[in-house]
Order: structure tokens, then sequence, then C-alpha cells
């Protein structure tokens, strides 16, 4: 039996960190869940722990530091990682349930609006599309790095792309030249470097030390993270770190202004001069509409899963994209 009563409260034989996911599901509100809602909880547990692990999702940490989890409770994840097409009339994201709402853990690709959700058969807790909306690229590892493969949409077919990632997070180029992954060390000071490979000829760049590259849209700048937020000019090869703690940052689409989230699931806007902004709840990685308006992102909905939602990036028109 999966889950037992004890005298300190609901346990598993999966250890203490699940038995913490258990306690922040209401499994100990026993008369008062329908025993689906319970059921689909669990399952998700089970099936996307590994990924809150390795991604950040169910821990405050910065890099170079050990993975841990927070005293307080983290939901259990139904979508995560959503990323907007080129032409922003798909999105592409990390599930734990299909359409139907079975138990299938993978990259499942569905339009804007959230009301269609067909899989890809690949399994990964990071997506990204490539120029022409026609492929993806695909992190595979679930426990921290992976293999990079290319996933085309009307074939189907995965082919690698002969890169071993050492943390899930990456980003592609808006004209599709280049890959930003992260890897070993580059200086020795940090435990993960970031490189550039390129889509055209293969060849791959050190660039910096960091991790959870995110690159701008005129390709001239790279914002990560690291013990701060910091960004590095492709012009003179300089690095600047803002001073702002957070994770999975990106940019804005004008270059001036950073989004990025905390430990304590808050998404920020910050920009380059200092100023930041709250903007709402949320955690995991993010992606902007091809516009600019829209920040795409994942936070707890009404059921205490985690979905996909969406929020103008100046903090109106809060929706609910995926159920």
């Amino acid at each position: 039996m999966l889950v037992r009563k004890s005298a300190s409260g609901y346990t598993t034989l999966m250890g203490t960190h699940f038995e913490k996911i258990l306690r922040s599901s209401r499994f100990h509100m026993k008369e008062y869940i329908y025993p689906a809602t319970c059921f689909k909880q669990l399952l998700s547990s089970l099936l996307i722990f590994p990924i809150m692990l390795t991604f950040g999702l169910a821990c405050g940490c910065e890099d170079d530091e050990p993975r841990s989890f927070l005293p307080t409770p983290v939901p259990n994840i139904a979508e995560t990682n959503p990323a907007f097409s080129n032409n922003g009339e798909r999105i592409a994201f990390l599930s734990a349930f299909d359409s139907m709402g079975n138990a299938a853990l993978g990259i499942y690709i569905s339009d804007s609006t959230g009301e269609q959700k067909f899989p890809t058969g690949v399994l990964g807790p990071k997506v990204e599309w490539l120029t022409g909306d026609s492929e993806l690229i695909i992190n595979t590892g679930l426990y921290g790095g992976g293999e990079l493969v290319l996933y085309h949409l009307g074939s189907q077919i995965v082919r690698s792309l002969g890169i071993s990632t050492y943390l899930p997070a990456f980003d592609v180029s808006k004209d599709g030249k280049y890959l930003f992954y992260v890897g070993p060390t580059i200086d020795s000071t940090h435990s993960s470097g970031i490189y550039r490979y390129s889509l055209i000829d293969s060849s791959v760049e050190a660039i910096t030390d960091g991790t959870e590259p995110s690159v701008s849209q005129d390709g001239s700048k790279l914002v990560f993270s690291g013990k701060t937020i910091c960004y590095y000019l492709f012009n003179d090869s300089s690095q600047q770190c803002t001073g702002f703690q957070g994770r999975h940052p990106i940019w804005t689409h004008d270059g001036q202004s950073i989004v990025y989230n905390n430990s304590k699931g808050e998404i920020f806007v910050a920009d380059l001069s200092g100023n930041t902004r709250y903007l709402v709840d949320g955690q995991g990685s993010m992606d902007i509409s091809p516009d600019g308006s829209t920040l795409l992102f994942a936070r707890v909905a009404s059921d205490f899963l985690i979905h996909i939602w969406r929020i103008n990036l100046d903090g109106t028109g809060l929706q609910q994209v995926t159920m």
C-alpha cells in the first residue's frame, strides 16, 4: 500500500521527501476531498517528482547550492514549463496527464487557449520551438541533465542533436541559428557553464559559467542565473550581474527588462537600472508571447494542481490556460 497513516501524518513507501509532497496535497482532508482528486494528485506526485527536484520547482536553491525542499507546502504539477510557438498560435509544455486526465507524463502541444492537447510521445522537462514552428527541441533528461533531441511535428520523427546537458534549461535564438545549453563548468569556479551550439554547422562555443540561459530577441545578450541573475553581452564579451536573486530569467522583447521568479513562487519584472515590480505568483520556466505583451507561466489553480496560466506584462488579464 503506497500511502499509510502514521502518528505524525501520512507517509509513503517512497520516504520523507514524498511525505512532504503528500502532506501538501490535502490528503489529510479525508472526508472533504473527492477520491478522484486525491488519486490525481497522487499520480501527479509520482510522475512529476523527479522534475520538481531537478528543475527547481520544489526547492529554493541558487546555483552551486544543493537542492532541498522548502519548508512550505509544494503542490503537485499537472502542467508546467510552457513555451509559445513563434507565431503565438500554439504552446508546448510538460504535462503529467493526457487530454482525458489519464497519467501520461510527456511533452504536449496545445492551441494558445489550452482547449486542445496533443501528445508528442517524447518525455522531457523542457521544450522550445524552432523557427517555422514545425519542429521542437526537447531536453529528455528528467533527473537533471539529458540529451537534446529534435522532434518534427509532421513526421513525428525524433532525432538526437548529439548534445548532453547538465541541467534541463536551454534556449534557442529567435533566428533559429543557435541553441544555448548548460554543460561542464568553464572556469572551475562554478558547477556548470553555458555553451552556444550552432544549429547551422554543429559547432560549439563556451560562453560563460552559469545556468538557465535565455537569449534576447535581437540575439545581442544572454541572461542567466547564478548566485544572482547576470547577463552577457556578445558585442564585447562582457558580463554584468544585476544583484537580483531568482530563477528562470527571460528578457522582455525590448531587451531592457528581465522577468524572473524566486524561491517563494513570486514573479518579478526588473529593469537594468535595478527597479523591480511584482507581477504575479508563479513558478518554473516562463515564456513571453511573440508580440511581447503576454507572459506564459505555471501556478497553482483551484484544484491545488499546477497548471499553465497567462498574464499581460502590465499585470492585467490573469487567465488559466490549461485545466
